[in-house]
């Protein structure tokens, strides 16, 4: 199978700068350019300074992949771009966040071919224009090649400039084709849209088809019916009147074209069959006894029909709904600034984003995830565990203790709980409550078969047992908290796994 990608749209040098700015706001790609001043860090303080060395070269590099870290001194943010084993800092107009879209600073551009036939490299006449630009471009990322494997290179494609330039009538086609060819620069012409006279158009008897005609006369006789005959069946588009179909069209590499603009699956679902029907695990819901039976808030036992409600998977498939059945054992990489910005105003958590994606990273955790569940279980940072609490226990030391996920913290003596299991497990700041909440869930829940926040929740596989809450809507306030951080999933750039649970009896 051959795949064929063209366009006849005026418009397409327009459309690779992308002047609608369409995926501005979900930047998929980090760029920068030669020049740039770059930073080192000081891993015993944590500190930034600026190096002497600057980029010598331009990068793209995929935004997921780029770490971020801040200055504990400035909390300055800094990306790290490994290629350069350095430091740059963010906020400013370089390194460059690019959409998808921005094909053209993603090193997409455009050549004309204008030639007088089709017989193009024919050994002969030195192949100027659109073809020396091709070489040219390719001597160019030679240069910048830093690799001294590849220190010669350069060379070659400038001896090839130098041939073409002489103007020299005699040269070898494979020798150039190769030079084109060469698969450590293939992005170079893979990203190179070329508008040239177009074989579906031009007829046997047309003039641009007369030299390679008239070669094959001379050197392969037999083959040149058989050509006249191909030609003539291959050409149609002067046959169609009712389009606009001009000679010439613009030529693009099917899949790194399409492949660049193309609309990334972001997500999967997966449905997971579970023994027990919906009715039983309802019914075993309901037959919880005393202050661990199913609650609406935490001031009434919730009703059989809000339990219904709530432990449906239909019912719960709506765009912030649809996040508790995320799978949240594995990060989801947003950015530092925004969880910043969903945390700032929120007390005790305002200036704890670095602290939440550690501790993800650390114990293979939703970073959003526990960044919403602290924000639902303090309260914004302002309950009593959430802005510190003074304990002291059998007579130590009185310490100001926090625990931002409400670990022990159940219905019939939340805060005396709460604060005991802080002081127990050392958790004397925000940071610490963090990290060590985030380690307990993710030991207790999430790495052990309860990896989302239906099944923390309502525990499909064993109903009515180990159950993180008694609310019945904790899940979806937590889900709607996440969504407030990382926006539609639909349009996250990360690939995100969603289990949806069946039980038996429903589809």
């Amino acid at each position: 199978m051959h795949i064929e990608c063209t366009s006849m749209d005026d418009n397409l040098e327009k459309f690779l700068t992308n002047p609608e700015r369409v995926g501005e706001k979900n930047p998929l790609w980090l760029k920068y350019a030669p020049g740039l001043a770059l930073y080192k860090k000081d891993i015993a303080t944590g500190t930034f300074t600026k190096d002497t060395r600057v980029t010598t070269r331009s990068g793209i590099l995929p935004l997921s992949q780029v770490q971020t870290e801040a200055d504990k001194s400035t909390r300055q943010e800094y990306w790290q771009l490994r290629p350069e084993n350095a430091y740059v800092p963010k906020g400013l107009a370089e390194p460059q966040l690019l959409s998808q879209y921005d094909l053209a600073k993603l090193g997409f551009r455009t050549e004309t071919a204008e030639p007088a036939s089709f017989d193009y490299l024919d050994g002969k006449k030195q192949p100027i224009g659109f073809f020396r630009n091709l070489i040219n471009s390719l001597y160019e990322a030679a240069t910048g090649d830093t690799r001294t494997s590849h220190a010669l290179v350069k060379h070659n494609y400038q001896r090839l400039l130098d041939k073409i330039d002489s103007g020299s009538d005699r040269y070898s086609p494979m020798e150039y084709w190769r030079a084109l060819h060469n698969p450590d620069y293939r992005d170079v012409i893979q990203k190179t849209i070329v508008k040239h006279p177009s074989d579906w158009y031009f007829k046997k008897g047309d003039a641009i088809w007369q030299p390679f005609l008239n070669a094959l006369k001379k050197d392969a006789p037999e083959w040149k019916k058989y050509s006249e005959d191909f030609l003539d069946k291959m050409a149609w588009m002067q046959d169609v009147t009712t389009e606009k179909l001009g000679p010439s069209l613009w030529h693009m590499h099917p899949i790194m074209f399409l492949g660049a603009i193309k609309s990334k699956q972001r997500y999967i679902i997966n449905y997971t069959h579970y023994s027990n029907s919906l009715e039983e695990a309802i019914n075993k819901q309901m037959a919880i006894p005393g202050s661990a039976a199913p609650k609406w808030g935490i001031s009434r036992n919730a009703t059989r029909s809000e339990v219904i409600q709530h432990i449906t998977p239909s019912n719960l498939t709506s765009n912030k709904n649809m996040l508790q059945f995320l799978e949240i054992d594995k990060l989801m990489e947003v950015s530092l600034e925004k969880l910043e910005a969903f945390l700032k105003g929120k007390g005790s958590l305002e200036g704890t984003a670095a602290a939440f994606i550690q501790a993800a990273k650390d114990f293979g955790i939703n970073e959003c995830y526990l960044a919403a569940h602290a924000a639902i279980e303090t309260g914004n940072g302002q309950s009593v565990l959430g802005r510190g609490a003074s304990f002291s226990y059998n007579h130590q030391l009185s310490r100001t203790v926090y625990n931002m996920y409400g670990i022990a913290a159940v219905d019939s003596n939340a805060v005396g709980g709460g604060k005991a299991t802080a002081y127990s497990r050392g958790w004397f700041s925000p940071e610490l409550a963090i990290r060590g909440g985030a380690e307990w869930i993710s030991q207790k829940f999430v790495h052990q078969k309860q990896n989302t926040l239906y099944k923390m929740r309502w525990n499909p596989l064993s109903p009515a047992s180990h159950q993180y809450a008694t609310a019945v809507n904790w899940p979806e306030h937590i889900a709607a908290r996440m969504y407030e951080i990382c926006g539609d999933y639909h349009e996250f750039d990360k690939e995100l796994v969603f289990e949806v649970p069946v039980y038996e009896g429903t589809n």
